[in-house]
Formats: C-alpha cells, structure tokens, sequence
C-alpha cells in the first residue's frame, strides 16, 4: 500500500495531486531560501498563519500556510510522510475529491490553531493536513478496515502512535494543528463514509 514501485513520470500520471502539494512545497522552500532563509518575515510574506493577520482578514492563511515549513529540515522531514500517506488516498478516492479533502484539512487545522492556540511566530507547516490523512485512515481501520491489509494496519497504528507522542514530546510543534488535523480528517471521512464507492479497495 505504501510502498512506491511508480517510475517517476508513472507517478506523475497517476498522483497528480500528490505531486502537486511536494511540488509547491518545495518551491515554496526554494523561495524561502533566495529571500534569505526561514526568518518570521519571509514565513509571513509567502502565506505563513498569523493570528493577527487572520483577524484583520487574511482567511486564507489558514490555508497557505500548509504550504510552508518553519525550516529546511522541517520541510524535508514533512515532504517523504506528506507523500506516503497522500498516494493511497488519491487513489481510493479519485483526484478531484481528495484534492478537496486536502484543502479541508489543511483548513479544519488552521482554524483549530486560530481557535484554541496562541502560537508566537508565523507559524507554516504541512503536519496539520498530514495528521487529517492519519485521521481518515484512523476511520478506515475502525469503520472498513477490510480495505486496508492487516500489515498496513499494524504500519498506520504504529505510526500514528508515533506521531501523536511527538506532538507532546516536542515543545515547538503545534498540538492545535496536529490534533485540529487528526480530528478534521477522521470527521471528513465519516462523512464521505455516507457516500457508497467513496472508498476504493485498491
């Protein structure tokens, strides 16, 4: 399930979308680094959540900053996971639909940061929507756990137990966001869950 045999421009083809959010990743990163590296400015300038911000209206940070990393090494650590836990939902649920999917989770994170957190820098980050995919695959394994094979299972429980002890372990991640992710995308797949064939056997 996870692991990747595509040819690169297979893997192009079949997860556009995929594709798609490691590439503006990733030149989001590579504009970072020409503006003069992660500083709060340059987090700001290119779609970084600020809380003040969005109160004076920028709504849609609570989007873009899903795009951004807090630094090179956050940006490389989130890429591989984003990538992995992405494939298999794009396939079991068709480009367009997890391409809204990607875009509901990463916003259910960012208003459950601008909500119940005070985080102190422009904050960036891909982790948010990456705790909603472990979310729905959460609510695969409870609800239709036939569509996922029991080794994958026991991967998913593994590392989402992972995941989750690092959002209390490590003082600068975002609990709001993980735990704002992890809620919106086991919510979303419930109610996709009422949809017959939304999730495919791959």
């Amino acid at each position: 399930m996870f692991r990747i045999t595509e040819s690169f421009s297979a893997f192009i083809k079949e997860y556009p979308v995929t594709t798609a959010i490691a590439f503006i990743c990733l030149l989001q990163g590579a504009v970072t680094m020409l503006l003069g590296g992660y500083t709060a400015e340059t987090r700001l300038l290119l779609g970084a959540y600020d809380a003040n911000a969005v109160d004076d209206g920028a709504y849609w940070r609570l989007l873009t900053y899903a795009f951004g990393h807090m630094s090179l090494f956050h940006l490389l650590l989130n890429i591989p996971f984003v990538v992995l836990l992405a494939r298999p939902l794009e396939k079991r649920m068709g480009h367009s639909l997890f391409l809204l999917s990607y875009v509901i989770l990463s916003i259910g994170a960012g208003m459950t940061i601008h909500f119940f957190s005070s985080y102190p820098v422009p904050l960036a980050g891909s982790s948010g929507p990456a705790f909603g995919l472990i979310g729905i695959y959460l609510y695969l394994i409870w609800q239709q756990k036939q569509l996922i094979a029991r080794s994958d299972r026991s991967s998913i429980l593994l590392f989402s137990s992972i995941a989750f002890l690092s959002t209390f372990l490590i003082p600068t991640i975002s609990t709001a966001g993980h735990l704002g992710g992890l809620l919106s995308g086991f919510l979303f797949a419930l109610v996709l869950s009422l949809r017959s064939g939304t999730f495919r056997k791959s």
